[in-house]
């Protein structure tokens, strides 16, 4: 049984980190491993509090049955997956005698972004630290490791919340792994996290995502595709444009920056800009690592964050500024 579920982890993996995109071979990836992870990790679904989120000072812990469920976005699967595995690479190519080390916090029931790639590295090459503030995620995710044979991968593992958690040994990680977020960044302490942790790290890590942008943007729905796997990024110009990038979460930012407390963007609106568009919203553009981006529509993280239907509505200038609090996200107002 546990060559059975390694054998099928190790196909979805290297599926997972071709160069190609196969939206149904991506699929077909996705839906094994998330058969798979309900396995192995002994998951109750008819418990109910894996419905139940953990409300914290920085932003909302989705429960354990929604943070597996993100298996299903499949082009977020595959791009974080695939740019971790590039960044393993690279680190191993500077690294040769001593195993990467990876710190990952959010890592949900799962571990997603990282379980599959262990059937494609020793022990040796690749240790792992993880970081899950939900306990039921936690108890899944030891069951997940138990059963995958994957416990000489851990480094160690902590029920912690990664906004305040203090790490040891930070000059041995090499990759920090953050995927605690949402689309336009609200409700989910992805920069909280961020911060606390890679300003405890050394200036070479590798922060995944690498980079998190938000766009003020027009948009003209009507001259959208249908359907996601269809939509070229020159139909995305068309009916997309960019006015402003409001907010960036990079190591460069961060570091830069390491308090919470970040700048407000006025952004001057002219009337002839909006001819032709009938929403103005806030667009996400992600950086998984090098070349491996999520744009808009890509991804539920992509997905426009509307802020208002324009209706002939005449608008002077927007105002935006990322807040920290109990609901992260954007402040934004409309000055008519």
């Amino acid at each position: 049984m546990k060559n059975k579920y390694l054998q099928k982890l190790k196909e979805a993996a290297n599926f997972l980190i071709k160069e190609e995109v196969d939206y149904i071979e991506i699929k077909r990836a996705t839906d094994s491993l998330k058969l798979i992870f309900e396995e192995v990790s002994e998951i109750n679904f008819e418990d109910p509090s894996i419905d139940k989120d953990l409300f914290l000072k920085t932003g909302k812990a989705i429960a354990p049955k929604w943070a597996g469920m993100c298996i299903q976005d499949m082009m977020r699967t595959k791009m974080f997956i695939k740019g971790v595995f590039k960044a393993i690479k690279i680190i191993q190519n500077n690294k040769k005698d001593k195993p990467v080390t990876l710190l990952y916090a959010g890592t949900g029931p799962y571990a997603t972004l990282i379980m599959p790639l262990t059937t494609l590295f020793k022990p040796s090459e690749l240790q792992l630290v993880l970081l899950e503030v939900n306990p039921i995620s936690l108890q899944s995710l030891k069951k997940t490791i138990k059963n995958l044979n994957t416990t000489d991968y851990i480094k160690g593992i902590y029920e912690c919340d990664a906004t305040s958690f203090s790490i040891t040994e930070p000059e041995e990680i090499d990759i920090l792994l953050i995927e605690c977020l949402q689309n336009a960044l609200v409700r989910e302490p992805q920069v909280a996290i961020t911060h606390n942790l890679l300003t405890q790290l050394n200036e070479n890590v590798i922060l995944i995502p690498e980079e998190i942008s938000l766009h003020l943007s027009l948009l003209n729905l009507g001259k959208k595709s249908n359907s996601v796997t269809e939509i070229s990024e020159i139909e995305k110009l068309d009916y997309i444009k960019k006015i402003d990038t409001v907010f960036v979460l990079n190591k460069k930012e961060v570091l830069k920056n390491s308090s919470l407390l970040f700048q407000k963007t006025e952004t001057q609106i002219k009337e002839e800009m909006l001819v032709g568009y009938n929403q103005l919203a806030i667009t996400t553009e992600i950086i998984t690592f090098k070349n491996e981006k999520l744009t808009i529509n890509d991804s539920g993280l992509t997905i426009p964050f509307t802020i208002t239907y324009l209706d002939d509505k005449k608008i002077k200038s927007v105002n935006t500024q990322y807040k920290v609090n109990e609901q992260p996200g954007l402040d934004i107002s409309i000055i008519n």
